[in-house]
């Protein structure tokens, strides 16, 4: 979009301010909403900030943190760990201080902005880190969006604000302005000794992007690395909790199916798992040695438990998934929060870059649809209940709902039954061939099409087409599902008010209208993505039922993660695959049912999958790779 910005008056516009949640009821009407005087076309404004004037101002704020990406690798990584380590700062600041209203609420450094912006766009995450590690009495402030496009506004788009400035410069002694070539040294703190250990700026951002780097403590010389500190980091509040129940394990607080927050679940579900006596060897012996302090150590003392729980017959007592949930919040995170927000904004930059200069969603009239469109995607999600991809404009709608992270979630659990999770984590192929049954489930519902994209470009893939020409019944079902799929589609000329060397641009950008990025959540993570360990084993399990080398099945799965997209993707086999990885020398059920989901997933419809075809090395490894 243009580096300028429409100057207007927030403070007297009410979309441009958040309402008390009852803004627009989720009903099958359309409201519409005549504020926008901009444009005749109507919209909805739901919950008071999901409105063209907010959505601009998010444009608008993707365009400054697209100006923040830095082309060396090494000064932009550099540059996001300083941001987080701001980031953490900032909270604090928050969480220490009381404002009487909104407006006295200063608004954060940019890239304060661009981390904070990350966390929220993961509201599972986001609201568990804010109960686990803050008070969770104290006030919840959102994201400030209006006033940042307001201050904007005035400045021609300069991020300033002299209050805002001196409330940071005075409680941090930070800088105001991060310098993208500040190189001077990171500090550590040794979880084994508390000694502060000054790393050069180099060497820190190898040790956190790199997991076999790793440097010494200067004073009692443990090994600080990805897995050892966090691996600590787990074991140390394991042991807290294990103290009084000072301190919640991540992970446990917030159901990652359905995003209820229970403290009580959370209590229940540590005191099985995270008991002293199952765990005490272990923590004693990483107290005083980082070699202990590993996830394969840890992936062992978990599978004991599990045993334990089984043979006792508690394991029913603890809730499905919590385990993966858990280790996902931990494993290769050093920082205290559950997820990993420096790989979260480098996610999201594929989204930034289809939404910055893109001329057809930067449109009034295409914001104001777009309103009514994510409102349709509501009531479809609340009709269908399974994942859904949105499209470029309906996910900016989306993102924007979110930054509001209180009225979100109370406006999807009041009208959705629910709280949306948000998924940018989930595999290409799990989004184009959810994009593909959403424009399905859509043009279902609404008789109207949902895209301009047609499922060839995005669903129809090579390996679809070479296992087509290879596999005749194959190809017949593709033919049916394209068929199916495209009833969705539209012409381009027909849903995109722009003109033809316009869609020709953002034809070359690949933007169009098809998002790709993320889904609403299925409920579960992908926990092979933070767990090699995990991982390890699922593949160790596929390799032992088709009886062929894990090389050779590791080597299909890192081609395209396949196997583990495709089990994971389907909550029916969702706990096999977590008795699997717990689990996998003994249960003979859990390798039945894996081997039946195998078939199932790859072969379902049009093909019949014997054992026998199962046992030859090369078809089966042939089709895992395709498919």
């Amino acid at each position: 979009m243009s580096s300028s910005l429409e100057k207007h008056d927030e403070k007297s516009d009410p979309s441009m301010q958040p309402s008390d949640g009852n803004s627009t009821n989720l009903t099958s009407e359309i409201v519409s909403d005549k504020t926008m005087e901009t444009t005749q076309v109507e919209h909805v404004n739901i919950d008071g900030v999901v409105n063209p004037k907010m959505l601009h101002a998010h444009l608008a704020m993707l365009s400054k943190f697209n100006s923040l990406e830095q082309q060396d690798n090494e000064i932009d990584q550099r540059y996001l760990l300083r941001s987080e380590k701001r980031y953490l700062l900032w909270l604090e600041l928050l969480n220490n201080n009381s404002f009487k209203d909104v407006e006295e609420v200063p608004i954060p450094p940019i890239d304060v902005c661009l981390i904070w912006h990350a966390h929220l766009l993961s509201p599972f995450r986001y609201y568990e880190d804010m109960r686990r590690l803050h008070d969770p009495s104290s006030k919840e402030y959102n994201f400030p969006l209006a006033k940042l496009h307001e201050i904007w506004s005035q400045n021609n788009g300069d991020h300033i604000d002299e209050q805002s400035k001196q409330f940071w410069e005075e409680n941090t002694k930070q800088p105001w302005v991060l310098d993208l070539n500040d190189d001077s040294n990171f500090e550590l703190i040794c979880p084994w000794c508390s000694t502060a250990s000054v790393i050069p700026a180099n060497n820190y951002t190898k040790l956190v992007w790199e997991p076999k780097n790793s440097v010494s403590c200067t004073k009692c010389n443990c090994k600080l690395s990805l897995e050892t500190l966090s691996a600590k980091r787990f074991l140390n509040d394991i042991e807290k909790y294990n103290d009084g129940k000072k301190v919640y394990i991540a992970g446990t607080l917030v159901s990652m199916i359905d995003g209820e927050y229970s403290e009580e679940k959370a209590i229940s579900d540590s005191d099985h798992l995270f008991n002293l006596n199952t765990w005490k060897k272990l923590i004693d012996k990483a107290k005083t040695s980082s070699e202990d302090c590993t996830w394969e150590k840890i992936a062992k003392c978990i599978k004991d438990r599990v045993k334990e729980l089984k043979t006792q017959l508690l394991f029913k007592n603890v809730r499905k998934g919590v385990i993966r949930n858990v280790i996902n919040s931990y494993s290769g995170i050093i920082s205290p929060f559950s997820i990993e927000l420096v790989s979260a904004v480098i996610r999201q930059r594929e989204f930034t870059h289809k939404m910055v200069d893109n001329s057809w969603v930067n449109n009034l009239t295409v914001q104001a649809q777009a309103t009514i469109r994510y409102h349709k995607f509501l009531l479809l999600q609340k009709d269908v209940g399974k994942l859904l991809v949105p499209t470029l404009d309906i996910d900016l709608c989306w993102h924007t709902h979110m930054l509001y992270a209180t009225l979100y979630r109370n406006f999807t659990k009041n009208h959705m039954n629910r709280i949306m999770n948000h998924d940018d984590t989930l595999s290409k192929s799990i989004l184009s061939d959810g994009f593909a049954k959403t424009s399905s489930a859509w043009y279902k519902k609404f008789k109207e099409p949902y895209t301009c994209e047609h499922p060839s470009k995005y669903w129809l893939t090579k390996k679809k087409k070479v296992a087509a020409v290879l596999l005749p019944p194959y190809a017949i079902y593709l033919m049916y599902k394209m068929n199916k799929y495209k009833k969705g589609t539209a012409k381009q000329e027909n849903t995109q008010t722009v003109s033809k060397e316009e869609k020709s641009a953002n034809k070359e950008k690949g933007t169009d209208n098809y998002s790709g990025t993320c889904a609403i959540s299925p409920g579960f993570g992908m926990f092979y993505v933070h767990c090699p360990t995990l991982h390890s084993i699922v593949v160790e399990v596929f390799a032992e039922i088709i009886q062929v080398d894990v090389v050779v099945v590791e080597d299909a799965v890192v081609a395209d993660a396949v196997v583990v997209d495709a089990v994971v993707e389907d909550a029916a086999v969702e706990d096999a695959v977590e008795d699997a990885a717990v689990d996998v020398e003994e249960d003979v059920e859990v390798k039945e049912t894996l081997l039946i989901m195998v078939q199932e997933i790859y072969y379902k419809e049009y093909v019949h999958v014997s054992k026998k075809i199962l046992k030859d090395k090369f078809t089966t490894v042939f089709y895992i790779y395709l498919f």
